[in-house]
């Protein structure tokens, strides 16, 4: 995580998020928000869909929940947010 919050102040290029599987007792969906508030343009919901086929989905619900909830109509608005 905080190499995400570093990396958007030394380049231009955009930064992909990967962490480890839903199942995981250290990872919650919470994690891919908390990317894109440090920094992430995209996360990657790879090894999670191993468990679950439908991760991806879960992780994007979820989002979109949390901007609805805080009234944001673009991801746009919360990406470095936690830098800001």
């Amino acid at each position: 995580m905080r190499r995400v919050r570093e990396n958007p102040t030394v380049t231009d290029l955009y930064l992909l998020a990967a962490t480890g599987p839903l199942d995981h007792p250290k990872v919650t969906r919470a994690h891919w928000l908390e990317f894109i508030m440090a920094g992430a343009s995209a996360v990657q919901v790879g090894t999670a869909s191993f468990a679950n086929p439908r991760a991806p989905l879960d992780v994007l619900e979820g989002i979109e929940r949390f901007m609805e909830k805080e009234g944001l109509k673009s991801i746009t608005e919360i990406i470095g947010i936690a830098r800001r």
